[in-house]
């Protein structure tokens, strides 16, 4: 889909739980939210089969339709050796797929009214008085707030000087 070339709101860099949550978040709040992915989704996550109840509690909507199976039992281990059961009546966590639960994160952000641009890795920004121009190895768009939300090795925290 091509988009309309104006200054967003606010340009989110990464889609993952953080960036859609964050897109969803704030799309819904009326800002204009534009989130930039360098992957296509589905893909694949290294981490994440899991999702605690802590980090459940802060989700505002719905989540059972990726929800494949609810936690309640496991086992606390240190270096190999059990440490401790665990067992509880309430949920402890909910099993996910990742590439599906992250999809369905980030179709909550568009269904706000959020954009997400897949397939743009970022390379830099620049900030002036008025807006922060902000570059992909495809395009230049312009926003008056940057969020880095591109994991552990943020390329936006690199260059804002915050790792």
């Amino acid at each position: 889909m091509d988009l309309p070339v104006k200054t967003y709101d606010v340009i989110i860099v990464g889609a993952g739980p953080a960036g859609s949550m964050a897109g969803y978040t704030l799309a819904q709040a009326g800002f204009e939210v534009l989130l930039l992915e360098k992957s296509v989704f589905p893909r694949q996550k290294v981490c994440g089969g899991g999702l605690t109840v802590r980090a459940r509690k802060h989700i505002p909507f719905e989540i059972n339709p990726v929800v494949h199976s609810t936690v309640r039992w496991g086992f606390v281990q240190s270096r190999g050796r059990m440490v401790k059961p665990i067992a509880h009546t309430a949920p402890i966590a909910y099993l996910i797929d990742r590439p599906e639960f992250d999809t369905f994160l980030l179709q909550q952000a568009l269904d706000q009214g959020g954009y997400c641009r897949m397939g743009e890795r970022f390379i830099a920004y620049e900030q002036t008085a008025d807006e922060i121009h902000i570059r992909t190895d495809q395009n230049v768009y312009h926003s008056r707030c940057l969020i880095g939300a591109d994991g552990v090795h943020s390329r936006v925290a690199s260059q804002a000087g915050l790792m």
